[in-house]
């Protein structure tokens, strides 16, 4: 008989026989356990944010309709899968963060530095205001002498020989002047110009006109300050610098003067370095410094050169004259030639 004709015959499976198919054909173990529902649904977080997984096709089996990825979704809410945030993304940090707004802000907070705070500037300390006054130290006395050597150095006779010679002045608190002796007695004075008359000098003859003063020097200083202090102090920060000590003290005056404060230049002598004078020759001890007045009070003495804003530390500034004015010589025939010097001669 054909082959192809036979009746095909089957034999009869029993139920033991379908039992033991069933367990031969259990799929073969992949190595992974198995996930209960809120870890399959870890996984298939995973396989959809990793689309190179191997768990891609075997987690999602296809494209899953709308209703089953809300499903999904809410599984991965609320069992607390992790998810990949993608740098920048303000919407995945919103799910773990609180919202959507919380994780723009946090985003905002990361981009935007934070502005730097201002510290506290602590107010200045300002000098007190109230009644200005001086505040004097201890009393300090020298004698000064001023001598004027007149000489004929010509051939003949210098007849009637007048001299004019500017005496010590002194209207300043920090210091008294008193003259207390003259070799030759002031013929008259006009203002502080003695005229002395020495009458006549021959060939090679020489006279001495000496003066003795006593002055009483006194540290100062001022206490307290005022509108008219203060703007002279920052006057006196302007008009330090380069310069001789003259024209520091000049360029002070004017500044004053144009902000409407009265002021004068000082001409004298002062001790070295700005400290205590000492007895000796003031030759090169040649010293200019200013005042600025204050009403009620009176000068306030300032020297730039060495820094001294209304105040004089030390028994250190002879005052000579606020305007200087040279020895003047009269005569008939002659030549006469004159020297002028001061000096200190003691402490008393």
């Amino acid at each position: 008989m054909d082959s192809s004709r036979r009746k095909r015959t089957f034999p009869r499976v029993s139920a033991a026989m379908i039992a033991l198919l069933v367990c031969c054909f259990q799929p073969v173990s992949t190595g992974l356990p198995r996930a209960v529902p809120g870890e399959r649904a870890a996984l298939e977080g995973t396989a959809q944010t990793d689309p190179g997984s191997h768990l891609t096709a075997a987690a999602s089996g296809g494209k899953l309709s709308p209703k089953e990825e809300k499903k999904r979704a809410a599984e991965r809410a609320g069992s607390g899968s992790p998810e990949r945030e993608e740098p920048g993304n303000p919407v995945k940090a919103a799910s773990r963060g609180g919202g959507a707004d919380a994780g723009l802000e946090k985003q905002k907070s990361r981009s935007q530095p934070e502005p730097l705070r201002k510290k506290k500037s602590r107010p200045k300390k300002q000098a007190p205001r109230g009644p200005v006054s001086y505040v004097w130290g201890g009393a300090h006395r020298v004698t000064f002498r001023s001598r004027v050597r007149l000489t004929n150095t010509g051939g003949k006779i210098a007849k009637n020989v007048w001299v004019d010679l500017p005496m010590l002045e002194n209207s300043s608190p920090y210091q008294q002047t008193r003259l207390k002796s003259t070799s030759h007695e002031p013929a008259y004075m006009t203002g502080r110009i003695g005229s002395f008359g020495v009458g006549d000098l021959e060939p090679g003859q020489a006279v001495v006109i000496k003066t003795d003063y006593e002055i009483t020097m006194r540290p100062v200083a001022l206490k307290s300050t005022n509108k008219t202090v203060e703007k002279a102090r920052q006057l006196f920060r302007l008009s330090s610098g380069s310069g001789s000590c003259g024209d520091q003290a000049k360029e002070f005056v004017r500044r004053c003067r144009d902000k409407g404060i009265k002021a004068r230049l000082v001409n004298g002598y002062a001790g070295t370095g700005g400290g205590k004078i000492a007895p000796g020759s003031l030759k090169g001890r040649r010293h200019s410094w200013a005042e600025f007045y204050l009403d009620g009070l009176g000068w306030v003495p300032v020297d730039l050169t060495f820094n001294y804003f209304a105040s004089l530390p030390h028994a250190s500034h002879v005052v000579e004259t606020y305007a200087d004015k040279s020895v003047k010589i009269y005569h008939l025939g002659g030549k006469i030639d004159v020297k002028w010097d001061n000096e200190i001669l003691d402490h008393v």
